[in-house]
C-alpha cells in the first residue's frame, strides 16, 4: 500500500539457445502477446507493459540476459525508475515450476482429475483459462496440493 506504483515497465530477453532462436523466428508476437498479459494480470492496477524474448544471439549459447526496466511513482508521486540486467544459464530456469507441475499433476492423477486442472495452470504458466493475480493462484495451487494430505 505504500510502495511503488509502476506506471510503465518492459522485460525483454535476449538468449543464444534454441528457444530464443525458435521463438525470434517463428512465435515472436505470440509469446511476447503472452507474456505481456502474464505480466500485466500480476498488477493489481492498468500499467503500459512489454514483455518478451527480443533476439538470439548465437554466442551466448545457454544463457539469456533478461532487461527490465520499471518506471512508477512511490510516496508523494515521488518518479523513480529501475533498470536492471539479470544474466542465467537458460536451461534450469524452469526447473523448479517443472517439479511443482510434475507433482501437482501426480495428486491430480490419484485424484482421477482430467482436463484442464485451475490450480495447476494458474500457478505454473504464462497462459492459463483464467490469469489470475500471483497470490491467487499461489494460494490455490498450495490449497489444491494439501487437500486430502492432513
Amino acid at each position: 500500500m505504500h510502495g511503488v506504483r509502476i506506471t510503465e515497465t518492459y522485460q525483454l530477453d535476449v538468449g543464444g539457445g534454441t528457444e530464443s532462436l525458435d521463438t525470434l523466428e517463428r512465435t515472436r508476437g505470440v509469446k511476447r502477446t503472452v507474456k505481456t498479459r502474464s505480466v500485466e494480470a500480476a498488477l493489481p492496477y492498468k500499467a503500459a507493459v512489454v514483455a518478451g524474448s527480443m533476439d538470439y544471439v548465437d554466442f551466448l549459447q545457454n544463457r539469456r540476459d533478461s532487461y527490465f526496466w520499471i518506471e512508477g511513482l512511490y510516496f508523494c508521486k515521488v518518479p523513480m525508475r529501475i533498470d536492471l540486467r539479470l544474466s542465467t544459464v537458460d536451461a534450469p530456469n524452469a526447473g523448479s515450476a517443472l517439479f511443482d507441475v510434475i507433482r501437482a499433476v501426480k495428486i491430480a492423477l490419484n485424484r482421477k482429475l482430467k482436463g484442464v486442472i485451475l490450480p495447476i495452470s494458474a500457478y505454473s504458466f504464462k497462459h492459463p483459462p483464467q490469469l489470475m493475480p500471483v497470490e491467487t493462484a499461489e494460494k490455490m495451487f498450495a490449497d489444491f496440493i494439501m487437500v486430502g494430505e492432513a
